[in-house]
């Protein structure tokens, strides 16, 4: 709000024009007063209509310029004072504001402050937990390979674990077959020589069929035995009754002994298929056994392989939102910071506006006490103009009337005199008017 124009101001040229004209009725009643005085009065006389002229006319003043000079200068006296008064408040409330958007902006300002430094630690946090997540992907990559590769070596060792003890009961089956087929031909065989009579017995050559299901027999009795380990184990050992193969091995296919061995062939390859049958058995159960075993392995394996891509999974999608988060959290703070430096610039300029605002009202609240100052001066000035003329003249009149003090005054003096008082009265108001300018 623009101040208040200056009474004065706005009353100079009106003011000034009232103060001449009233220093011009002075000068003609100065020249009045000279010329109206009667010769034939006695100076004292004249000096004593003088006087009392001019307490009539200081009677009747509020009708004169003078009188209108000290109206005017009366009411731009109040409305000076009035007007400082409304300025004073208005700058009051003026002040009131700057402080208390000051202060809004500075709280603005420590909350912006406060909010930078949490985001610059949420920075800080997600960068870390970035880093963690992504170390944690990366390391069940390198689990899920780890446990695949431990997957394969466990597929690649059971499958030939489980192609030998195949081999192995194959090869069982197979020397029982030949087992059962010797038995089997040695058993008929038997059955011919104890009809011969007796001395033909020992003539009776071993039959080609019986010496060829003996050698199959023995043929895949030693394929057998090539396929088992020598120490003994849990699927058992062909090798753990080594006299029964001595004597399958001294077994002969010769025509001379067939009758004499032929009982104890068939028993001893009766023994050895059972063996037979029992370590197939053995070697069955130990390939479920083997089975279970790597089933259980293999799950494991798979578990754990699945387990890892799920947690590589979970971590991904937590490095996804960490890292949409930062992103934010750097959008803020780039935002804040933004705000930080409006906010600052702002309150440099309106500290800058309230102490220029405050500067002027100072300079302007001077002034106008310097005009009322001047103001009251000039209508204590103006209002004096004639009193001391007139009491100063009234003690002249006694003076010479008494004879006290002075001699009486002759017409020369008198009018000295009141030349005099008229001349004060002229400084009086051209004093008024250089106090208004």
């Amino acid at each position: 709000m623009a101040p208040l124009p200056s009474p004065v101001a706005v009353w100079r040229r009106p003011l000034q024009a009232l103060l001449l004209l009233a220093c011009v009725s002075c000068t003609s009643g100065l020249g009045r007063q000279s010329r109206g005085t009667s010769p034939s009065l006695s100076a004292l006389e004249a000096a004593q209509e003088l006087a009392e002229g001019h307490e009539t006319s200081a009677a009747t003043q509020d009708t004169t310029a003078i009188g209108k000079v000290v109206q005017m200068l009366s009411e731009m006296l109040e409305r000076s004072e009035a007007n400082k008064k409304e300025a004073d408040e208005l700058q009051a409330q003026v002040a009131a504001d700057c402080t208390k958007t000051q202060t809004e902006t500075s709280d603005a300002l420590k909350a912006l402050e406060t909010k930078i430094q949490k985001l610059d630690a949420d920075i800080v946090q997600k960068n870390v937990e970035v880093k963690n997540l992504q170390d944690t992907i990366t390391e069940q990559e390198l689990l899920m390979v780890k446990e695949s590769q431990a997957l394969e070596i466990l597929e690649s060792d059971h499958k030939a674990e489980m192609a030998n003890a195949t081999q192995i009961v194959a090869a069982l089956d197979r020397s029982i077959v030949a087992l059962e087929r010797a038995i089997e031909v040695l058993s008929a065989k038997a059955s011919l020589v104890q009809a011969a009579p007796g001395a033909l017995r020992s003539a009776v050559p071993m039959p080609p069929e019986a010496r060829m299901a003996l050698a199959e027999a023995a043929r895949s009795v030693n394929t057998a035995r090539r396929y088992t380990p020598d120490s003994q184990s849990s699927a058992g050992s062909i090798n753990k009754d080594e006299h029964l193969f001595d004597e399958f091995n001294s077994l002969s296919t010769a025509s001379t002994a067939f009758e004499s061995q032929s009982g104890g062939v068939v028993e001893i390859l009766g023994k050895l298929k059972n063996f037979m049958s029992e370590l197939k058995d053995k070697k069955s159960v130990m390939m479920h056994g083997l089975k279970e075993e790597h089933k259980e392995a293999a799950a494991g394996k798979n578990t754990a392989i699945t387990n890892a891509r799920d947690a590589q999974s979970a971590a991904q999608g937590s490095m996804a939102s960490t890292q949409a988060l930062l992103q934010t959290a750097t959008e803020d703070l780039a935002q804040a910071k933004e705000n930080e430096q409006a906010t600052t610039e702002y309150m440099a300029t309106l500290t800058q506006s309230c102490d220029e605002r405050a500067e002027s009202h100072t300079e302007m609240s001077t002034l106008r006490e310097n005009e009322i100052t001047a103001l009251a001066k000039a209508v204590e000035v103006i209002e004096g103009i004639g009193k001391p003329s007139s009491a100063l003249l009234r003690v002249h009149i006694r003076s010479a009337s008494a004879g006290r003090r002075h001699a009486p005054m002759g017409p020369s003096q008198t009018q000295s005199l009141i030349i005099t008082l008229r001349e004060n009265e002229i400084t009086a108001l051209a004093k008024a008017v250089e106090v208004i300018e």
